[in-house]
């Protein structure tokens, strides 16, 4: 049994820990009251980007183009200050629809739908746990989902891990897109890049 200073002294840097896991996770995601509100413009960050509110996003890599929709989004439960042992967070939902495009391909689009879950972690530092599961999934691709709509290049805090571009539309349905239209503006993750909006008249 550890002696009763050290005991302290042990809570208190799994709290330092703890507060310094959280800090990173919200810091990557942009996370403050605007992000949960709708948008009528596409989000830009230097990690993640989102789609007007309702329209298309996609995504896309060496294997094909995933074309992905949000049709729901909610925050439930209560939000309490956080503790040694939980984050305190609410729960947030998203339920997505998609269609998959297999890259130079005429074998079809596959289509389906899936919901993204992140809520409050529990445990200390590294050995936290729960938190939802917060991917997105169409066909073959994977991709990390940040409330309220963005999907980020990648899962960790540096462009080095990024394997996908992604273009936001002004597409209303999957029905809509065409993976042919030029005009479409695709990004990459760049560590540089300061977060910035386009209205949905200029997609």
């Amino acid at each position: 049994m550890l002696p009763k200073t050290h005991a302290v002294s042990a809570i208190k840097n799994w709290t330092v820990m703890l507060a310094a896991t959280f800090l990173s996770i919200e810091a990557f995601a942009d996370f403050d009251s605007s992000v949960l509100a709708a948008s009528d413009s596409a989000k830009i960050a230097w990690h993640q980007v989102a789609a007007p509110s309702g329209n298309v996003l996609l995504m896309r890599n060496d294997e094909g183009t995933c074309a992905i929709r949000f049709t729901s989004f909610q925050a439930t439960g209560g939000s309490t200050p956080p503790t040694t042992f939980s984050s305190g967070d609410k729960t947030y939902t998203a339920d997505y629809e998609w269609s998959f495009a297999v890259k130079q391909s005429s074998t079809g689009v596959q289509y389906g739908s899936g919901r993204a879950t992140k809520g409050a972690l529990w445990g200390i530092g590294r050995s936290a746990f729960g938190g939802g599961d917060p991917y997105i999934r169409c066909g073959p691709m994977k991709a990390l989902w940040l409330p309220r709509a963005s999907i980020s290049f990648s899962d960790k805090v540096t462009c080095k891990a990024a394997v996908y571009q992604l273009a936001p539309t002004r597409w209303k349905s999957l029905s809509q897109v065409r993976l042919d239209d030029l005009e479409m503006k695709w990004f990459e993750c760049d560590e540089n890049r300061k977060l910035f909006y386009i209205p949905e008249r200029d997609l």
